[in-house]
């Protein structure tokens, strides 16, 4: 992380100085934001313009949404409700608890591996994206599920793995009991 940080701060730094007209620009529009005047930013109105869409569209199709297509170029906080309704949202939300209990199980029989971590991570991420729905629709979340549980299935499965039970009985047999 620190190696990532330590790359990009003067990599961004360097862009933001040579155009020092982009974030004057920037430091403004966000002032006139501050201070009432939201429609001189039009990065805020596209925005409020998305908001108020996916909102508009869960109001009108609460149960089922609009379905996935029906809202476009949007971010908005209401987008899985708007695009999958109430019943969507709960079977998204059904078949995400249902991955996460899977991946729990699996480590709980093989031990603690890198990709439990791995997957903890995934998922942590994708909670954090859901209310704002890009990866919903993204046909590349097909694939990654596919093969985080494949990785997580493998490494669950393998014959390397050492079952807790037999990890405390090699434990015992070295002299170190826990």
């Amino acid at each position: 992380m620190t190696v990532a940080l330590a790359t990009l701060v003067p990599f961004l730094a360097s862009h933001l100085i040579s155009d020092p007209a982009f974030l004057d620009g920037r430091i403004t529009q966000a002032m006139a934001v501050a201070h009432g005047e939201a429609s001189s930013d039009q990065s805020y109105l596209a925005r409020q313009h998305s908001y108020e869409v996916a909102h508009t569209a869960w109001q009108e199709h609460p149960w089922l949404g609009v379905g996935p297509g029906g809202i476009l170029g949007s971010d908005a906080p209401w987008l899985v409700l708007a695009k999958f309704g109430l019943i969507g949202a709960m079977a998204l939300s059904m078949f995400g608890a249902c991955l996460c209990v899977s991946i729990r199980r699996a480590r709980q029989i093989s031990g603690p591996q890198p990709i439990y971590a791995a997957s903890r991570g995934w998922a942590l991420i994708l909670i954090a994206l859901t209310p704002f729905g890009p990866w919903t629709e993204d046909k590349g979340i097909s694939l990654a599920v596919a093969l985080l549980v494949t990785a997580v299935v493998a490494q669950a499965t393998s014959d390397d793995r050492v079952l807790p039970s037999e990890r405390a009985a090699i434990a015992c047999q070295n002299g170190n009991a826990t």
